[in-house]
C-alpha cells in the first residue's frame, strides 16, 4: 500500500524556484495564468487527499498495486544487469541534464538573447509541466522502487539526488518539456537530432539508475510530448 504524508522537501525546493521564474515574467500578460494555474492544481491534489487514501485501502486497488509494482520492479531488475562502473558515470551524467535548473537556464537564456516568443514559449512549458507533475505525485504519493522493494538496489550516484515520490517522474518529464520544446522551434537538423536523443537517453537514464519505475518514466514522457503539442503556438 504505498504511504502517504505531507510534502516532502524535495517537491518543496521547487516553490522558491517558481517564485523566481514568475517574477523574471511577472509583467507578461501570461503571468496571471502561471500564478492561478498553480495554486488551481495545489487545490486539486488536496481535493483529492481523502479519495486517494480510501482507494489505496480497497482490496481490488491493492491486488492491482502489487501486481503492477511486481512487473515494474522486473524490468528495473532486468536493465540493472546491464550496469558497469563506466555506464554508471555516464547515465549519472547524462541524467543530470535533465535537471530543472538547466531548464530554466536554457528558457531564460533563450527568452533574454534569442526570441521571447520562443522563450514564452519554454516558460509556458516550465511552469505549466512543474505544476501538474507536482500535482500528481502529491496526489498519488507512489514511493521509489527501493522503497517498495528494499531488496533493489539503485545506483547510489544517484540516490542523493532521487527524493521525495517517485510517480511521475520530473527529470523525464523535464527532458521532454525541455529537448522537445527546443526540437519545435529550431530549424537545425543537428540541434534536433541532440534534442531527440536527450530526450530519450534520460528517461532510459532515470530506469538505469533504478530511480524511477516504467510506470513512472513512460507517463512523464507522454505528459511532457502532450505538453509540447498542447502549447506550441
Amino acid at each position: 500500500q504505498p504511504p502517504t504524508g505531507p510534502l516532502c522537501a524535495k517537491q518543496a525546493r521547487y516553490f522558491p524556484v517558481l517564485c523566481v521564474s514568475l517574477t523574471v515574467i511577472y509583467s507578461t500578460r501570461r503571468a496571471k495564468f502561471q500564478v492561478l494555474s498553480h495554486f488551481f492544481f495545489t487545490a486539486l491534489s488536496e481535493m483529492f487527499a481523502f479519495p486517494r487514501e480510501m482507494a489505496y485501502n480497497a482490496p481490488c486497488f491493492t491486488s492491482f498495486f502489487r501486481k503492477k509494482v511486481e512487473w515494474n520492479l522486473n524490468c528495473l531488475r532486468a536493465i540493472a544487469e546491464l550496469r558497469t562502473p563506466l555506464l554508471d558515470t555516464l547515465m549519472q551524467g547524462v541524467t543530470e541534464l535533465g535537471g530543472e535548473t538547466l531548464f530554466m537556464l536554457f528558457m531564460l537564456v533563450i527568452f533574454w538573447c534569442v526570441d521571447k516568443k520562443k522563450g514564452y514559449f519554454l516558460m509556458l512549458l516550465c511552469f505549466t509541466g512543474t505544476a501538474v507533475n507536482q500535482m500528481l505525485k502529491i496526489t498519488f504519493c507512489i514511493p521509489r522502487p527501493w522503497v517498495l522493494d528494499p531488496s533493489f538496489e539503485i545506483v547510489e550516484s544517484a540516490r542523493a539526488g532521487a527524493t521525495g515520490f517517485s510517480f511521475p517522474s520530473g527529470y523525464t518529464q523535464n527532458a521532454v518539456a525541455a529537448y522537445g520544446g527546443m526540437f519545435c522551434i529550431t530549424k537545425k537538423l543537428w540541434v534536433r537530432v541532440v534534442c531527440m536523443a536527450l530526450a530519450l537517453l534520460i528517461p532510459f537514464s532515470r530506469l538505469y539508475l533504478g530511480v524511477h519505475t516504467p510506470l513512472d518514466v513512460g507517463v512523464s514522457f507522454l505528459i511532457g510530448w502532450l505538453l509540447v503539442l498542447a502549447l506550441y503556438p
